[in-house]
């Protein structure tokens, strides 16, 4: 986090549009692939001359990807609109800063482990059956008549609490979930239900099923 020690100011523009100034503080970076530099960051808000709150918050710089129009910044805060107004599980938090092209977003480990595409589960759930048959839901759900969001297998995130529940949320929503209307996405690509109902089930087997988890101890 050489380059970023020290803070820095960003103005967060929630989906809605309403704005927040805050001081940002990185104090940990994240390794990162082809999705752009991601770190965990104090995070300043001052509601007046005297109070000022401070948070901890995951910030995401991700790369939009050249063919790839899901990856444009005002194409994920649509995808993350439409779930959240539809009820949905993704973070409560997420703004984005058009200046630092950066997304503030909950930090979702406070709730977890989080587990996904690139960490499979490595621990029992006491649920796993109910987390399988919610997955299979919002696969149907979010597709909406081919009106919602397709959803990629990066998009499916599994955080399992200390009492070795878990819960799905929607974290990932750039590459691969696709924005549709009338069942075609950005690309202009028709999306079938199945299809979206075929990721799930990957997702299922993948990162759930195949593992060998520790026990519960």
């Amino acid at each position: 986090m050489a380059k970023e020690a020290t803070e820095y100011k960003a103005i967060y523009k929630k989906s809605t549009g309403t704005e927040i100034t805050v001081g940002v503080r990185p104090f940990i970076q994240i390794p990162n692939g082809t999705e752009g530099v991601k770190f965990l960051a104090d995070v300043t808000s001052s509601h007046d001359h005297l109070r000022r709150h401070t948070r901890q918050f995951f910030i995401k710089r991700s790369n939009e990807l050249p063919g790839c129009p899901e990856t444009q910044h005002g194409a994920i805060l649509e995808k993350y609109k439409w779930l959240k107004e539809n009820g949905f599980p993704v973070p409560p938090t997420y703004r984005y800063d058009s200046q630092n092209r950066e997304f503030l977003i909950t930090d979702m480990t406070q709730f977890g482990e989080i587990y996904d595409k690139t960490n499979p589960l490595r621990k029992t759930m006491k649920n796993m059956d109910q987390v399988i048959e919610e997955i299979k839901i919002i696969a149907k759900k979010t597709f909406h008549d081919g009106n919602g969001v397709f959803l990629g297998l990066d998009a499916y995130s599994i955080i399992v609490d200390s009492k070795n529940n878990g819960h799905i949320y929607l974290l990932d929503l750039g590459r691969g979930a696709y924005r549709l209307h009338d069942g075609v996405d950005e690309k202009g690509r028709t999306k079938l239900p199945q299809n979206a109902e075929a990721i799930a089930q990957a997702f299922i087997d993948r990162i759930l099923t195949t593992q060998k988890p520790a026990s519960l101890g």
